[in-house]
């Protein structure tokens, strides 16, 4: 039996064993939009009627959603509400760098997003129940300037 093995697999693997943080080779957001473009024919879009396509590098692998996911997830929603169609596509083409896995980052992100819907429903059952109470911003004075 002959077993062929991809060096920086090899890389990755002892790295992964040391919990050494990957030095990965990625992609600048311009780079990786004109991959996008070249490789799958997507351009980043967050308006119209035809798709919703976003890009984005990530520098970590937890398993939780980042603050702007939300956003971006929201405003992708709110596009399909726009132009009145549910299954418009919504696509966030995601690379990694600064990870000690990126299968591992990969999977996370994929939990993250049902984490992220999960959140959504229960803030919205929230907006609906018939006791909401509307938030508040309270401004603070502000402080002189000497």
């Amino acid at each position: 039996m002959i077993l062929e093995v991809n060096k920086s697999h090899v890389v990755r693997e002892v790295k992964k064993d040391l919990e050494v943080t990957e030095s990965l080779n990625t992609y600048s957001i311009q780079e990786a939009r004109e991959y996008v473009e070249d490789t799958f024919g997507d351009k980043e879009i967050t308006k119209g009627p035809k798709e919703n396509v976003t890009v984005k590098t990530y520098t970590d692998d937890k398993d939780g959603p980042w603050k702007d996911d939300f956003i971006w997830l929201i405003n992708a929603l709110y596009h399909r509400h726009e132009q009145n169609n549910s299954k418009l596509p919504i696509k966030r083409y995601i690379s990694f760098q600064d990870v000690k896995d990126v299968d591992v980052a990969r999977k996370n992100k994929n939990k993250s997003l049902q984490t992220m819907i999960n959140k959504i429903k229960i803030a919205a059952e929230q907006l609906t129940h018939s006791d909401f109470v509307m938030p508040e911003f309270i401004p603070l004075p502000q402080k002189d300037n000497e």
